[in-house]
């Protein structure tokens, strides 16, 4: 009787040390930043066409309903893109840029704040391992960043001149009133 007990807590302990030991080896990649591009993101302009004839309190009224129609968008926020250090291809820095800054909806109105998410990109173009790398301070701000990198899911595929097989992107989203 007393073998089978020991055998027992032998086991249980074998497998409390398998389920708890990588938990406590997990460590915390933070990656380097690289070289820094600033890039503005601004809204498009309206697309209809105005027409001449029209009288100007009909003007005044369609200059209100543009206003209304830019509210929540990114106005204002400025996009920087830091990769490897390697990466020489601007076209593609724009690609990350318009996409992603495409789907980023602003739900902040206040002072000027900004955060950074890190992400990977692999060969493919698929966004992997998004992240929170630095917070604004603003739960909703920082959680529209996530979801707009989120919601890209991927990119064109990598430039084939680019030898690795993934690439490492922080971009910095930025409110400034």
């Amino acid at each position: 009787m007393k073998k089978e007990v020991f055998i027992s807590i032998y086991i249980h302990i074998g497998a409390v040390i398998i389920f708890l030991l990588p938990s406590l080896l997990k460590i915390d990649k933070t990656y380097p930043m690289g070289e820094v591009y600033s890039v503005q993101i601004v809204s498009r302009p309206s697309t209809r066409l105005i027409e001449k004839s029209k009288e100007p309190e009909k003007k005044k009224k369609e200059v209100k309903k543009t206003e209304k129609a830019n509210e929540g968008k990114a106005e204002g926020a400025v996009g920087k893109v830091q990769t490897d250090a390697s990466f020489k291809y601007s076209y593609y820095l724009s690609t990350i840029i318009s996409r992603i800054g495409g789907n980023w909806k602003n739900p902040y109105r206040g002072n000027a704040i900004s955060a950074v998410v890190h992400f990977f990109i692999t060969r493919d173009g698929k966004i992997e391992e998004v992240k929170l790398h630095k917070s604004s301070g603003n739960y909703l701000f920082d959680q529209s960043i996530i979801r707009a990198v989120n919601i890209t899911k991927s990119l064109p595929p990598l430039p084939p001149e680019y030898d690795r097989d993934r690439l490492g992107v922080f971009f910095e989203f930025a409110y400034k009133p």
